[in-house]
């Protein structure tokens, strides 16, 4: 990997790009082995002293094109390239981060995942960022846009795939795939801030997506409805269950930016904005349909359990309030609506035998 970095002046051979492809491949390839084998199934890769936090963290051949995009002084030609790599390595990191293996029981094996998954968003927000610089100027590649919408989809349905039981056995019991507990949290809630803050037009092809992935799990009445709205809902409402115990309470910590991105994706508008909202908030899982795929826990409603219980009048006041946050847009009223949030989603949790927030993952090699 130092070999690699070290080959870029700052644009890197088409050599070093195909290495570095083949590897990420293969390492999924691995890691996927290692997942159908099973959460006792054993690996003398994916441990503490090779691939892991204390060694090299997977994903570390992925996140090079990351610190590629980020120096800022690659060629035309040379960023065309990284993209296309990018598409290439995309579908078998999809597949892996998806794989539904449950923790593995052996002290010894270390989960490859989540610092893929952390990698994998890490560079996918750089994207997002180079696509923020382009505003319009230059034609975008389409396969790189539907990487971008792809992410920003996997993102929401690994924010829905955690229980939201209230015992730590019950949630373990339910769990089907990685842990979200770890820096790949703080990867996903990032790279959902720079998705928002691209061209509106972005986030509309998120909203189709998801709508397309998801419309098996929602009740009719919500097939119907407008496509971007519906979408826009199941978004929202991602973010919502994150908030209800979903994801870690140190989660919380970005609802000011990605909400206020949020609504900047929806063109600073306050109807747009409330729309959205209160449509995340009624949104539901078909009764039909008790273990829709990629989201864990039966409960209708989408948003989670206290949405699902939340009377007219408080639902209201949450609106209002978070309207007239949207309304003034300042730094202060959206640290504010963290609280507003908080609130709606049922305080503080201390059920949830979580870690506390993680420090990002380090795959510099000179520590080594």
């Amino acid at each position: 990997m130092a070999v690699v970095k070290a080959s870029a002046c700052p644009d890197l051979p088409h050599r070093a790009i195909e290495a570095l492809i083949a590897l990420i491949i293969a390492e999924c390839e691995a890691i996927t082995i290692l997942c159908k084998a099973g959460p006792s199934s054993q690996s003398s890769i994916f441990n503490e002293t090779i691939v892991s936090d204390e060694g090299l963290p997977a994903g570390a051949f992925v996140i090079v094109f990351a610190k590629l995009l980020d120096c800022g002084n690659l060629s035309e030609s040379a960023q065309h390239d990284v993209y296309q790599a990018i598409t290439k390595f995309s579908g078998p990191v999809f597949e892996t981060l998806c794989l539904e293996c449950p923790d593995f029981t052996s002290p010894s094996v270390i989960d490859p995942r989540p610092s893929l998954c952390e990698a994998w968003f890490l560079t996918m927000s750089s994207v997002a960022k180079t696509m923020q610089d382009n505003n319009g100027t230059k034609p975008l590649d389409d396969l790189l846009i539907k990487i971008v919408v792809d992410t920003c989809c996997a993102g929401i349905v690994l924010i829905l795939n955690p229980s939201l039981e209230k015992d730590t056995l019950k949630r373990e019991k339910e769990k089907k795939g990685m842990s979200m507990d770890g820096p790949q949290t703080l990867a996903i809630m990032s790279f959902l801030e720079e998705v928002f803050l691209c061209e509106t037009r972005f986030l509309q092809y998120v909203a189709q997506e998801l709508q397309q992935r998801l419309q098996g799990i929602l009740p009719e009445q919500h097939q119907q409805d407008d496509n971007i709205l519906c979408g826009m809902s199941i978004l929202c409402a991602g973010l919502y269950r994150a908030a209800s115990g979903g994801l870690p309470p140190w989660t919380l910590e970005s609802t000011p930016s990605v909400f206020a991105a949020l609504y900047q994706g929806c063109g600073n508008r306050n109807e747009a904005f409330r729309q959205v909202l209160e449509a995340a908030t009624v949104v539901r899982i078909s009764a039909e349909i008790h273990n829709p795929k990629g989201v864990s826990n039966s409960r209708l409603a989408l948003a989670g359990r206290f949405f699902e219980t939340m009377k007219e009048a408080t639902r209201r006041e949450f609106l209002q309030k978070a309207i007239e946050i949207a309304d003034k847009d300042t730094a202060d009223g959206w640290r504010r609506f963290k609280t507003v949030l908080k609130q709606a989603a049922g305080g503080k949790k201390k059920f949830t035998g979580l870690c506390q927030k993680p420090s990002p993952s380090s795959w510099e090699c000179d520590r080594l």
